[in-house]
């Protein structure tokens, strides 16, 4: 960008001796400052182009919050992601799941489940990149549309050697018998859900789920999964998805929308102690 958009305060110089991170201790010098520098000269740009309508006054220098170069504005805060594009943090999602976890009288617990991510298959050099947690915006529902039987090292192993992926697509997977198994690190944008990979965490049910529902266990241990990520990850019910809803497929099943969905919402719901919806019907939250 041309210097002639940045105003007197974010002129390269200043930026450059004024780097902090989120704990407000100053930035070294070296990369991390160049890539703030960049992406300072972007959201002043940014801000050029929107105006102070949209923006308003810089409060304060850029800095690298969650390993991500970030600015504050009065009326919104701009963040520069991994895909090199300029966009506003979803301060409404999160506002939204501040009041939705206000209700919560203690912090939820993870769920037990087992940690495969060290034993399933990967690919010999190909590699899944890497996000930061900040980024997820939805929790993916699947079923594996096999047998139950057909278990996520199986998965794994047809997704690296079929279909030619980096290693395994789902970041978990739960048993008919409600055993929940770590398959993927949040923090890794695997292959699940075509273009909402980056921002988006899946989760397989196993079983063929066009046959019926899912399990009871299946269903309590999906409950406490998803709630427990709801908080962690500061995002709202709205959050949680089946496939079908995000691309064009069947998975998770037909009876997904038609039959569970609104009982798996609920039972979300109960362990957020989000109210139930009023008598004029819809989802709260």
């Amino acid at each position: 960008m041309e210097d002639s958009l940045l105003p007197p305060s974010l002129e390269p110089a200043s930026v450059a001796g004024n780097l902090r991170d989120e704990r407000g201790v100053p930035a070294a010098a070296g990369p991390e400052a160049a890539a703030v520098l960049h992406a300072a000269q972007r959201f002043a740009a940014f801000a050029a182009h929107h105006g102070a309508t949209v923006c308003g006054p810089a409060l304060g220098e850029p800095r690298v919050e969650d390993g991500h170069p970030v600015q504050y504005f009065r009326n919104l805060v701009l963040e520069l992601g991994s895909d090199g594009q300029i966009a506003p943090r979803p301060l409404g999602s999160m506002a939204l799941a501040r009041q939705e976890a206000a209700p919560t009288a203690t912090e939820l617990r993870f769920p037990q489940w087992l940690d495969l991510r060290a034993e399933l298959p990967t690919h010999v050099t190909l590699r899944y990149p890497l996000r930061p947690l900040a980024q997820i915006r939805y929790l993916i529902l699947h079923h594996s549309g096999a047998s139950a039987r057909f278990d996520a090292r199986q998965i794994a192993a047809e997704h690296v050697g079929v279909n030619g992926w980096p290693g395994m697509g789902y970041h978990f997977v739960i048993g008919p018998d409600g055993l929940i198994e770590q398959c993927q690190d949040l923090g890794v944008s695997s292959h699940h859900v075509a273009q909402f990979n980056p921002v988006a965490v899946g989760i397989a049910l196993l079983g063929d789920l066009r046959l019926g529902a899912p399990t009871g266990r299946q269903m309590d241990a999906a409950a406490d999964l998803l709630s427990c990520l709801c908080q962690q990850l500061g995002l709202p019910r709205q959050a949680i998805r089946g496939h079908g809803e995000m691309v064009s497929t069947d998975c998770p099943g037909p009876a997904f929308l038609a039959e569970w969905r609104s009982r798996l919402f609920q039972m979300v719901g109960d362990r957020l102690r989000i109210p139930a919806a009023g008598p004029a019907g819809g989802q709260s939250g």
